[in-house]
């Protein structure tokens, strides 16, 4: 597995290729994954109202939005933004898995995916342990 590839999966493409269907998922899985522009703007919206709170005169106005008004829109934005996010970060992991299934039906040797197997680090939702065929496996992070 290739650690100094920037995008999520491309260490197992030399196996993924060897099925269409396989290759094909993986390549969704990299194409959905970066799309992260959408997140950053919302969230950045919800932390600017929040602030735009704190700036509020004493009147307890900034611009025509009153403090409440302003508190509850960022944090709406941000809690919505949060379930949006990890939706679709759950989704693409499954586009992971379902192209290592494709890949198993059909080739050898077969990949084991096994996420969260470290419970031990702050990171472990997102830790996964790859092991091709019985002996050869490795440790990282998708």
């Amino acid at each position: 597995m290739d650690i100094s590839s920037s995008s999520k999966g491309e260490g197992l493409r030399p196996f993924l290729e060897r099925d269409a269907v396989a290759k094909s998922y993986l390549d969704r899985y990299q194409e959905e994954g970066f799309s992260r522009n959408r997140n950053a703007v919302v969230g950045t919206l919800g932390v600017t109202l929040l602030l735009g709170a704190v700036l509020t005169t004493e009147e307890g106005r900034w611009g025509p939005f009153r403090e409440q008004e302003l508190i509850a829109g960022g944090l709406s934005l941000l809690f919505v933004n949060f379930l949006l996010a990890k939706g679709i970060e759950a989704r693409n992991e499954n586009l992971l898995r379902r192209s290592i299934d494709e890949y198993n039906k059909r080739n050898r040797p077969k990949i084991y995916f096994l996420p969260g197997q470290n419970r031990r680090s702050p990171s472990s939702a997102f830790d996964m342990k790859l092991k091709l065929g019985p002996m050869v496996g490795w440790r990282t992070s998708f």
